[in-house]
């Protein structure tokens, strides 16, 4: 893991949800990498925004599976780099998590070349209720 977050950043945001997303983001970053890999983790922090960014450098996702990736319905696992299994919502349910926040959950992906999640949330919200 090679973490690049450099400094004190805060968001509005249940503790326990964004731990859920953030250890399926990085669970699924080790499944899908190669033996000996990097997993980059970065956050930064704006007026209004807390933005975290969870990059590998693995096995990467083809177009039609990321359009389908947040879909309860078309919702499939596919076996990690050494056969792991999953059950294929950990990404909805982070989805419906980051949600809640009024937030954002962006994938980049590219077959062979790895993928990057990245989680955008407000800095402050008043009007969020978990």
């Amino acid at each position: 893991f090679e973490l690049l977050i450099t400094e004190d950043i805060q968001a509005y945001a249940d503790e326990n949800m964004i731990s859920t997303v953030i250890r399926n983001l990085l669970s699924n970053a080790v499944k899908y990498s190669y033996n000996g890999g990097i997993i980059q983790i970065s956050a930064e922090m704006n007026p209004n925004e807390v933005t975290i960014t969870i990059k590998d450098y693995g096995v990467g996702m083809k177009k039609q599976v990321l359009e389908d990736l947040f879909k309860i319905e078309k919702s499939q696992s596919t076996p990690g780099t050494n056969n792991e299994k999953g059950t294929g919502f950990g990404l909805i349910i982070s989805k419906e998590f980051i949600d809640m926040h009024q937030g954002k959950i962006t994938i980049d992906s590219y077959p062979g070349e790895g993928s990057k999640f990245t989680i955008i949330l407000p800095c402050r919200t008043s009007d969020l209720s978990f």
